[in-house]
């Protein structure tokens, strides 16, 4: 788990020691940013209701992310983030027998965040926190009926026939925080690192769940 967080910060150090200038910040009022969001999301076990609980696996994902300024120091910003993450199940069994069954494979979850950063500095080397919330689309990949055919006009091969397997998934809103650093490469690049905290709002789940992710980005600013 640690290789990979190491790893982003000792790049997200070399360029912010290859920034020149680091007093000449580029954000201004107006200005906008677009950036390649790289998140690492670290393992977690969370327990729900009735015995049962999911580990979910520590995985990179990767995202996009847009930001517009209010100020030099302060910015709005909307991100959509995918993960494809690897988890093991255990669910218990509603027949009185108390039997523990274990599944597995790999979840899929889309996020749609909304939040904002506040710069501490002005400086083109500059700390920054972070809140947002949004909504994370999760697919468990988990069969929750039979093959149900069908066929559709699909772009590429035209009308074709087949059948599509439900599977579990569900919708939750989230909340959460993070804190960084951000370089200025240039007068248009920058490199960010920051470290997130995400509070779930999980149906049945015991309390509120958390997740935390380191996320590297790579981006414009114009």
């Amino acid at each position: 788990m640690r290789s990979p967080l190491i790893t982003t910060v000792c790049a997200f150090l070399l360029m912010g020691l290859l920034a020149t200038d680091v007093h000449a910040q580029t954000r201004k009022k107006g200005k906008t940013d677009f950036a390649l969001l790289i998140p690492y999301l670290y393992g977690e076990r969370i327990e729900f209701e009735g015995g049962a609980a999911a580990d979910i696996e520590s995985d990179p994902g990767i995202g996009f992310g847009f930001a517009y300024y209010f100020s030099e120091q302060l910015a709005g910003r909307f991100d959509l983030v995918w993960n494809s993450t690897g988890f093991s199940a255990e669910r218990v069994l509603d027949d009185g027998s108390g039997t523990v069954e274990v599944v597995g494979g790999r979840l899929d979850a889309f996020n749609l965040v909304f939040g904002g950063d506040y710069y501490l500095t002005r400086s083109k080397v500059a700390p920054f926190v972070n809140a947002n919330l949004g909504w994370t689309l999760v697919n468990t990949n988990i069969p929750s009926g039979p093959p149900i055919p069908g066929c559709w006009w699909d772009p590429w091969w035209g009308y074709v026939c087949g059948s599509v397997r439900p599977t579990h998934g569900d919708t939750s809103f989230f909340y959460g925080a993070g804190l960084g650093l951000r370089a200025d490469l240039s007068r248009n690049l920058f490199g960010r690192l920051g470290y997130y905290q995400t509070w779930l709002d999980l149906d049945h789940a015991r309390g509120t769940p958390t997740l935390n992710t380191t996320r590297f980005e790579f981006g414009v600013l114009y």
